[in-house]
């Protein structure tokens, strides 16, 4: 090869300016990461390229020591302590760990199970789909709350390879039916739950950031106490406690209290001081009322209003690899959150009860409740859950968008209480947050970084001066500015480390799920007209006149592939006849009278059947 570049030395030139070049890059791309020019792009550069960013950054030692797959086994006695130490090592480290992603090198990331994890991350920056892959990985049951069905189309086609599939949708968003109704009212003949009950409602509608209103707060919990006891002893709905919060027939609770015997003695105080005239009585009404305000919608009404053998066992769930999706609509002070966070208490307590039953007092394989859009949609008691829930065998993954929101939320307390209590916190792009950005960038510390300067002493010669000065290990900018798909990963006592997180759709098992059979969606009208005995499901990215797999229904199981799945015991409507010999719908499918008709040229989707429906033929005719 030398030999031959002698003898042609106009390649020589080339092959030796193609190394210069090389050479200038590198320097200028990736450089030197203990220099002070130009060194936010090469950290992001070499970031990108898989390098380790810089000092201050996890180094290849401790990646192999504290977040590998032997560390996992290690600190798995404790998340699964039913699995001894050489079934962890046989099995797959998803099933007692948690795979992050891929740091510099390529090494893999995998943290403890046991760790409680906050997200922060802006839209849009792929949280979603990090999220998805944790759901599809987690060895137990899953909780996911979120305002799209995204995370429902990428995770249930795996997720139902394995166990149940439950749907709690009352808004119908996306065209995904629920599967059940949920009472409120269950168990609220007990004192003690309809205390929780009510705290749950109206602890929803608290904002942090008005002070005054924890006053009010307390006294409509105690108000909606009384009435959700009342109705629960008397056998009456949620539409009924709606209806005496309003002032109408709202004697009946006060004589329910003091005529029934299970009554808890005591709580007709409440109930009598809002029927006062005054403005404390109608401010503390006007709370109640709000923390109400989602029965206002019919749909959602009916979807907390079950039939006989309907609801959702808990305990059943949590024994098997089964998932929970809650689907609610983003709005600002949204309706549908005290009805999510009563529900997902109720999960969580009777989780947790479940737990202590168990032969090591926890869930194992430990209950997952991934809390995508938390502080709106299901904001439950996080700084409490936060703290405690971990050693019940639930783990808890709570995403946001900054830390601002979770200030709004649960005030600056409540977020710091949050913040220390996390286990592993993990940062995508995209945050623009300054004080957020100056508070990870202080919490991965600093470094010494050696500079150079050239002086002239009096003589005029010159002298050249090496300093150290301390520089943050993570400038914010720098924080602002990851590269797509990656993360800072920050853990107790280690050093920070940036991943690439793994997104569900690059899975293979996702891809082949996807090839073969495809997501849930709405149903085809065709697929109904060639099979009119079932519903049936499209499925994206098949052939539009491929394979149709058809929907269960009402009575059979719901598997994916297999329709297999369980979803829940619920019973169909039954239908009774009347006088005449014809059959009417039961009293809840019939439309509301005050639903306003569309006005001519206005397009009104139709409401997607849900599993507790009549058949088609059997509603109303007006």
């Amino acid at each position: 090869m030398l030999h031959h570049l002698i003898h042609h030395p106009i390649e020589a030139l080339i092959a030796l300016g193609v190394l210069l070049a090389l050479a200038v890059v590198v320097r200028i791309v990736i450089g030197n990461p203990n220099g002070a020019r130009r060194r936010v792009r090469i950290l992001r550069w070499r970031i990108r390229l898989y390098l380790r960013p810089g000092p201050g950054y996890a180094n290849l030692l401790e990646l192999v020591i504290r977040w590998s797959r032997l560390r996992a086994v290690w600190t798995g006695r404790r998340s699964r302590p039913s699995l001894p130490w050489w079934a962890r090592l046989m099995l797959p480290v998803t099933g007692y760990g948690v795979r992050l992603g891929r740091a510099h090198f390529g090494r893999r990331v995998i943290a403890s199970m046991e760790d409680q994890m906050l997200v922060l991350a802006a839209p849009r920056t792929g949280k979603s789909g990090w999220l998805a892959d944790r759901i599809i990985d987690h060895p137990g049951a899953v909780v996911s709350t979120t305002t799209r069905t995204d995370l429902f189309e990428n995770t249930a086609l795996l997720r139902g390879q394995y166990g149940v599939l439950h749907v709690f949708n009352p808004e119908g968003i996306g065209g995904v039916p629920s599967t059940f109704r949920w009472n409120p009212l269950q168990g609220c003949e007990h004192p003690a739950i309809a205390l929780q009950r009510a705290a749950s409602f109206t602890a929803a509608t608290e904002s942090k950031g008005l002070h005054d209103m924890t006053f009010w707060i307390g006294k409509a919990s105690s108000v909606l106490a009384s009435l959700l006891h009342a109705a629960a002893l008397d056998g009456r709905a949620m539409n009924d406690v709606y209806q005496w919060a309003h002032g109408i027939d709202d004697a009946v609770p006060e004589q329910i209290l003091a005529a029934h015997p299970g009554a808890a003695g005591g709580w007709l105080g409440p109930i009598r001081e809002v029927r006062k005239p005054g403005r404390t009585a109608d401010s503390i009404r006007m709370t109640v009322t709000r923390a109400l305000a989602w029965l206002a919608d019919p749909a959602v009404a009916e979807a907390t209003s079950p039939g006989t053998g309907e609801g959702f066992d808990v305990a059943d769930f949590v024994s098997g690899r089964n998932t929970l999706y809650m689907i609610g609509s983003r709005r600002e002070e949204a309706p549908i959150a005290p009805l999510f966070r009563a529900f997902a208490e109720y999960v969580h307590a009777r989780a947790a009860f479940a737990g202590s039953l168990q032969p090591y007092g926890r869930l194992d394989p430990p209950m997952l409740m991934a809390l995508d859009e938390v502080t709106q949609i299901c904001p439950v008691p996080l700084p409490l859950w936060m703290a405690d829930s971990a050693g019940k065998g639930i783990l808890i993954v709570a995403v946001c968008h900054g830390l601002a929101q979770l200030e709004a939320r649960w005030d600056s307390a409540g977020a710091r209480a949050i913040w220390d209590t996390v286990g592993i916190k993990v940062i995508l792009g995209g945050v623009a947050d300054p004080d957020t950005l100056d508070r990870l960038s202080l919490l991965c510390g600093e470094i010494a970084l050696r500079t150079h300067s050239r002086t002239h002493d009096e003589d005029g010669r010159r002298a050249r001066t090496i300093t150290y000065q301390p520089v943050r290990v993570l400038p914010p900018e720098l924080l602002r500015t990851l590269p797509e798909w990656r993360a800072l990963v920050v853990h107790g006592n280690l050093s920070p480390v940036v991943v690439r997180l793994r997104m569900a759709w690059r899975r293979q098992d996702y891809r082949h799920a996807r090839r073969t059979a495809g997501a849930p969606r709405r149903s085809l009208p065709t697929a109904e007209a060639a099979h009119p005995e079932v519903e049936q499901m499209e499925w994206p990215g098949s052939d539009p006149v491929g394979e149709l797999i058809p929907l269960p229904r009402d009575g059979e199981s719901w598997h994916s592939g297999e329709l297999e799945l369980q979803p829940d015991e619920w019973d169909a409507p039954t239908v009774q006849p009347n006088a005449g010999g014809s059959q009417a719908a039961p009293r809840w499918t019939t439309p509301p009278d005050q639903v306003p008709p569309p006005s001519p040229g206005e397009y009104r989707p139709p409401r997607p059947r849900r599993p507790w429906d009549p058949p088609a033929g059997l509603g109303n005719s007006k």
